[in-house]
């Protein structure tokens, strides 16, 4: 009777060991997960910071840039002097375009380089292909229609509204690609 019950125990000490040894290798590989997902989280981090950083950088010479244009339009006025041939003036009935804006951007840096350059540039302009929206493109497909739309001259949001989708998600593909 008691070499029946010292093989149980034997028996039960083993199983208690299998399962201790099994726990601990279980343990062992969430650790090596959870170490994973936080050096991705603060890759991940850095990518949206600097993109952040990025789109700030972006925005604050956009308004450098729109004020200027407001300071010289406002001078322009005071003067009443003809306006350069190649830069449009707005009455204040009408508000500028996008497209008038790109136009007043572009002469704006053509001059700093004394070329008069027209907008937009015949060699940047590029054949798009059509798409009529019914079939589903692949990534690789809208990735290269992303790029020559904005390569056209289009904005974010117009391309977003082309491709059927959302403005956040064009503007990180052209983002990524343009570290590319």
């Amino acid at each position: 009777m008691v070499a029946w019950i010292l093989i149980v125990s034997f028996l039960l000490h083993g199983i208690s060991l299998l399962f201790i040894v099994l726990l601990y290798t279980r343990f062992v590989r969430l650790k090596e997960m959870e170490q994973t997902q936080s050096a991705m989280m603060k890759e991940m981090e850095e990518v949206i910071s600097a993109h952040i950083m990025e789109m700030k950088e972006q925005n604050d010479e956009f308004i450098q840039k729109f004020e200027q244009m407001k300071r010289n339009q406002g001078s322009a006025r005071k003067k009443e002097s003809p306006p350069p041939p190649n830069i449009p003036v707005f009455d204040r009935v009408s508000s500028p375009s996008e497209q008038d804006f790109l136009q007043m951007m572009e002469t704006k840096t053509a001059g700093r380089a004394n070329i008069q350059e027209p907008f937009p540039k015949q060699e940047d302009q590029m054949i798009v292909p059509e798409w009529d929206g019914k079939e589903d493109l692949t990534p690789e497909q809208i990735k290269k229609l992303a790029i020559s739309l904005q390569k056209k001259g289009l904005t974010i949001e117009e391309i977003a509204k082309h491709l059927h989708r959302g403005k956040t998600e064009i503007e990180l593909l052209l983002v990524f690609n343009k570290n590319l």
